[in-house]
C-alpha cells in the first residue's frame, strides 16, 4: 500500500480536525494512522505524539516531556515545532512517553489553571498500552448525550488523582490518550468518571 507524503498542511489540518472531533466527543476513539504514517521525523517519539507536537505546537505554546528517551525527544521536538520547553509546572501541554511513574508525576505537577483563567489549566498527552484497556468507568458530561459505560485507558490510582485534581471545576488538567495503534481518545476535565471495574494490564 503506498503512504501519501506529509503535507505540513494538509497533513496537520486533517489532524486537527480529527483532535477537536476528540474533544467534542469524549472518550470516542478516532484513528490517526493516515497522518502520523506520513511523519518523515523520527523523534524517539511514537509517530502519534510527533503529530501531536506538529498539530499543537508553535512559538508561543510552552510544552514538556517526560517519560522513557524525553531529553532526546524534548530538544528535538522543540526545534522542529520552534517551541519553547518549560518545566512541567510552567508547560501547556505535557508530553508522556509512558504510562507508569512519569505519568503520575505529571498528573501532580500539571498545571490547572485559576478562577480567572481556568483556559491555563494544562493538557497531559499520554501514551498508554491501548485505548481500550484499563478501568472500566461510567462517563458522563458535556458531549455524551447519556451516561455510557468503557474503559478508560488509567489505573484506579491515576483516576483518583485526575479526580481529586480535577474537582474543583473549571480548574484542572485535560487528557488526551494515545496508544501504538495510532490512535486517540480525549477526556476533557468536563467529563464525570465512576469506576466500575478494574481490568489489570501492565504498565
Amino acid at each position: 500500500m503506498s503512504i501519501t507524503p506529509f503535507d505540513p498542511v494538509h497533513t496537520v489540518q486533517s489532524a486537527f480536525r480529527k483532535f477537536l472531533s476528540s474533544w467534542a466527543f469524549p472518550g470516542r476513539i478516532f484513528d490517526m494512522c493516515a497522518e502520523s504514517q506520513t511523519l518523515p521525523e523520527d523523534l524517539g517519539l511514537q509517530p502519534i505524539l510527533v503529530l501531536a507536537g506538529r498539530v499543537l505546537l508553535d512559538t508561543e505554546t510552552t510544552f514538556c516531556v517526560r517519560g522513557a528517551g524525553a531529553e532526546q525527544a524534548q530538544n528535538q521536538l522543540s526545534r522542529l515545532c520552534y517551541a519553547p520547553a518549560k518545566p512541567a509546572s510552567e508547560a501547556m501541554f505535557l508530553f508522556c512517553t509512558e504510562a507508569g511513574p512519569a505519568l503520575d508525576g505529571l498528573f501532580l505537577e500539571a498545571r490547572v489553571g485559576t478562577l480567572e483563567n481556568p483556559h491555563e489549566g494544562a493538557t497531559v498527552l499520554a501514551m498508554v498500552p491501548d485505548l481500550e484497556t484499563g478501568l472500566v468507568c461510567r462517563w458522563e458530561g458535556p458531549g455524551l448525550a447519556s451516561p455510557r459505560v468503557q474503559t478508560l485507558p488509567l489505573t484506579f490510582a491515576q483516576w483518583e488523582v485526575r479526580n481529586r485534581v480535577n474537582q474543583e471545576f473549571p480548574l484542572g488538567f485535560d487528557l488526551m490518550f494515545f496508544d501504538a495503534r495510532q490512535r486517540v481518545m480525549t477526556l476533557p476535565r468536563t467529563t464525570r468518571l465512576t469506576p466500575l471495574e478494574e481490568t489489570s494490564w501492565p504498565m
